[in-house]
């Protein structure tokens, strides 16, 4: 068994999202982000990863030959993922169909009510954003909070309370089955809307793929 297999989901992908081949620098970016990192228990588990990375991949070809073979692990379900989306749904075009909800779990984890101190918090973040995905889903919600004026502090919570609402719902769904989530992560719009009660069948929904959407915020 190698070695990165000792690693949780949440932590391969923390890994493959602020991590580099360079060992040191790894180490370095987890610390900052679990350092901006709003929620406690998160924040926690980037430190337990830290740990878990200097205590079993100590020397730098081991560390190096986990990464890449994790990487191309996680590179192969976010395919995969993308083929399930298209065989469920017949749309060709979204390369990205977790996208949106990704968005949401980004404004939830580093996003504070201090909009100004958001944009600081987020341009820290954009300097240790390894994964080009993940980059990709940070400058979109940039643009999002920058497009919204310093003088509409009302819009911006409004903002914010969506993407937790967003997040929670999520959270619902996954405890119900992976199916249930999967589906309300491909169905969720960029401009979130109300939301439909938590007790909805969603009957018409299709199985489609069993391995975790693929983003780590």
């Amino acid at each position: 068994m190698k070695c990165y297999c000792k690693f949780t989901n949440y932590e391969k992908l923390a890994w493959c999202t602020f991590g580099c081949p360079s060992r040191e620098r790894t180490i370095d970016n987890l610390r900052v982000a679990a350092q901006i990192e709003t929620d406690a228990e998160k924040s926690e588990k980037l430190l337990k990863l830290i740990d878990k990375i200097q205590r079993s991949l100590p020397f730098g070809s081991d560390y190096q030959h986990d990464f890449y073979t994790c990487s191309h692990e996680l590179e192969q379900l976010m395919i995969q993922n993308v083929l399930d989306y298209q065989a469920a749904t017949g749309d060709l075009e979204n390369g990205s169909p977790w996208k949106n909800y990704a968005m949401a779990q980004l404004v939830n984890s580093f996003c504070t009510a201090d909009r100004c101190r958001t944009l600081g918090r987020l341009d820290v973040l954009s300097k240790i954003i390894v994964k080009p995905e993940a980059g990709s889903i940070l400058l979109s919600v940039m643009l999002t909070i920058n497009g919204i004026l310093k003088d509409e502090p009302e819009k911006y919570e409004n903002y914010l309370n969506r993407c937790h609402e967003a997040v929670r719902r999520g959270e619902l769904r996954k405890k119900k089955g992976y199916e249930k989530f999967q589906r309300y992560v491909w169905e969720m719009p960029c401009v979130m809307p109300e939301w439909e009660d938590e007790n909805d069948k969603d009957n018409d929904h299709k199985k489609a793929g069993e391995d975790a959407v693929l983003f780590v915020f």
